[in-house]
């Protein structure tokens, strides 16, 4: 048997670099087109927010409301349009939530 070495290796692989250069951009670009032209992406991602707002918080800002017109609401208490804007924004989020993928599997 022929008796190998380190240094006999490196040259073989040295005097055939240009075609292991060659295969491997070949390679590369057939795994690149591979990748774009047949494969579906798997993963999906999404997030949403969800602000809580509860009925007892709708109350207290409709009472507060009444006491403001009476003129007995502090200044710090005052509830203003965009709390009311919020509560709509919200009860849009949650119709939207409520028909996604998601919550209907």
């Amino acid at each position: 048997m022929k008796d190998w070495n380190a240094k006999k290796i490196l040259n073989i692989l040295w005097k055939g670099k240009i075609v292991i250069i060659i295969l491997i951009i070949i390679g590369a670009c057939a795994g690149y087109i591979h990748n774009k032209m047949f494969t579906k992406p798997i993963y999906k991602s999404s997030s949403s927010i969800i602000l809580s707002v509860t009925n007892e918080d709708i109350e207290e800002i409709l009472n507060e409301e009444d006491d403001e017109s009476k003129g007995k609401a502090n200044q710090g208490d005052k509830i203003k349009q965009g709390d009311l804007s919020l509560s709509k924004q919200l009860m849009s989020t949650y119709s939207q939530i409520i028909k996604s993928e998601s919550v209907l599997k």
